[in-house]
């Protein structure tokens, strides 16, 4: 919360990304904590099936492990997103931080190019993925995502810097 004390909380509460963010983030815990469905074969209809979780009116995962990694992806882009949306004050701070991220992205596809033509089947030269990887990302799709993204915002930067500014 900035310098602002309790009205800073105040707008933080009437926030609707705080509700639903955090209604989504619970959801995602509630299918963490009822994971762990094993496959069992069923004699009445001769076929394999999911167990029913330990509550099955609630949400639920098949594999603990993958629900734990939807916590891991989205419990950090909650909280960027919130101190994006309250802790960046101005324009100008937010352009200043999009420059970072495009700047740390040209490092990491660098690094990616390097790791690529020394033809490493380990990530970061140590670990060993027997799957395609590019730079910091085990899923090259997922590089690809992000290397998009960025290159758009990438894009919209360059444009404010022709356009928007006066000359």
């Amino acid at each position: 919360v900035r310098a602002g004390g309790w009205r800073g909380v105040g707008r933080l509460c009437l926030d609707p990304l705080v509700w639903v963010g955090g209604a989504f983030l619970a959801l995602l815990v509630v299918q963490y904590l009822n994971a762990g469905r094993e496959l069992v074969f069923n004699w009445r209809i001769p076929a394999w099936e999911y167990a029913r979780p330990p509550r099955p009116d609630w949400p639920s995962a098949v594999e603990r492990g993958e629900a734990l990694e939807m916590l891991i992806w989205f419990v950090p882009a909650y909280a960027i997103a919130l101190a994006v949306r309250h802790a960046v004050a101005s324009r100008q701070e937010l352009r200043s931080l999009l420059r970072v991220l495009v700047v740390n992205t040209l490092l990491l596809g660098a690094f990616g190019i390097v790791q690529f033509l020394t033809k490493t089947e380990a990530i970061y030269w140590h670990f060993p993925l027997k799957a395609q990887f590019f730079a910091s990302f085990g899923y090259i799709n997922h590089a690809a995502a992000f290397f998009q993204l960025m290159f758009f915002v990438a894009l919209g930067l360059l444009t404010y810097h022709l356009v928007a500014r006066p000359v």
